[in-house]
């Protein structure tokens, strides 16, 4: 199976014909364990960056990113979990030993943020951000993508800066829902960057894509690709963990681009109630104070999605209905043919298939 339970399997011989001839010298990915760390990911990334399988390289790259990511958020001292306790308990006490302990965390993150160890964190993010957008490019056909050498050397820094300069204390990766459990394709946020386009033509508008963790690593690099192809000359991306303190570099970020008259794109898993959207976006408006109607919500919606507009405080949604998701085009007689008869030996092919009864609406598990 490809990368992370055979995510986007039967977009994986489209993603060969990127704008280099592939010339692999290893099958594409098999994984039996999905929960790798960081520099076993790094390690395969430098292989199916060599074979140019580009999709299962992005997904690895944004891998190692979602893990450093949430390193370097890491609660380890305990603080924010004692401060959400606090959170729910009543009484004022209560309330002052809360902020209290959101003034420890953001303490504590300071401190960190001033070891040699935090430099090299950041060459490292840099580095994996480049390659991120760029394997993004040519997983999706857009734009001009760097030579094959060129994107090697980039990862095997990052392989080589994991290596010496970064441990990660053993965390594994999260697996992103939006593949894993929802069936979503790239294509599904060109779609979204495409009825967002229809609402806001203004190209020049610095546009800021805020990825909510986990799922958010992989669909806002996405995001940012699919805009700049429209046009949009403005475009960055970040990250947020919901109810994690959003470290000051990204505040500041959020406040200048806010200043600037810019919007905010959030983007995270299809929604069941929208409650953790809510708390992104309630976040990005503290932190920059960003007016909603400068906030966009970008979601794919399942049959069961509930995303009114009241729970995000007035922001705006852009929404890709549950019909119009790409996993149907993937689902037709021709493309189950064309996709099982790469799954089968040499010389062995299906001819017809069929479907069996009604399509069934997808819900959220």
């Amino acid at each position: 199976m490809s990368m992370l339970n055979g995510l986007l399997l039967a977009d994986d011989a489209d993603e060969q014909a990127s704008s280099e001839a592939p010339c692999p010298t290893r099958p594409p990915l098999a994984l039996i364990d999905l929960f790798n760390d960081a520099e076993t990911l790094a390690t395969l990334l430098c292989a199916q960056v060599a074979d140019q399988h580009w999709l299962d390289a992005f997904l690895l790259a944004a891998g190692v990113q979602q893990i450093l990511e949430d390193h370097w958020h890491r609660d380890h001292l305990g603080i924010r979990r004692a401060g959400g306790q606090f959170a729910r308990m009543e009484g004022s006490g209560a309330h002052v030993a809360s902020a209290l302990a959101e003034r420890a965390d953001q303490f504590d993150m300071k401190v960190r943020s001033l070891m040699p160890s935090e430099a090299n964190r950041r060459l490292c993010s840099r580095q994996l951000t480049w390659l991120v957008h760029e394997l993004c490019r040519a997983v999706m056909h857009m734009g001009s993508v760097p030579e094959s050498a060129v994107l090697c050397r980039q990862a095997s820094a990052v392989r080589d800066a994991l290596g010496t300069h970064m441990p990660c204390g053993g965390d594994i990766v999260r697996l992103p829902s939006c593949f894993r459990s929802f069936d979503q394709r790239p294509q599904d946020v060109e779609r979204l960057a495409a009825s967002f386009a229809e609402q806001w033509p203004e190209r020049r508008c610095p546009l800021t894509v805020v990825g909510v963790r986990t799922s958010g690593n992989y669909l806002a690099p996405l995001g940012v690709v699919a805009l700049q192809h429209l046009g949009y000359s403005n475009v960055i991306m970040v990250t947020i963990r919901p109810g994690w303190p959003i470290p000051a570099v990204i505040q500041t970020t959020i406040r200048h681009r806010a200043g600037a008259g810019g919007m905010f794109l959030v983007m995270d898993d299809p929604p069941a109630t929208g409650r953790s959207l809510a708390v992104a976006v309630g976040q990005i408006r503290a932190a920059g104070v960003v007016p909603d109607e400068r906030i966009a919500v970008l979601a794919a919606l399942s049959a069961d999605s509930n995303l009114p507009g009241s729970a995000l405080g007035g922001a705006s949604v852009v929404r890709l209905p549950w019909d119009e998701w790409d996993v149907h085009r993937q689902l037709t007689a021709t493309q189950v043919c064309e996709t099982v008869t790469n799954l089968l030996p040499i010389g062995v092919s299906v001819r017809r298939a069929e479907a069996i009864g009604a399509r069934r609406r997808q819900s959220r598990p």
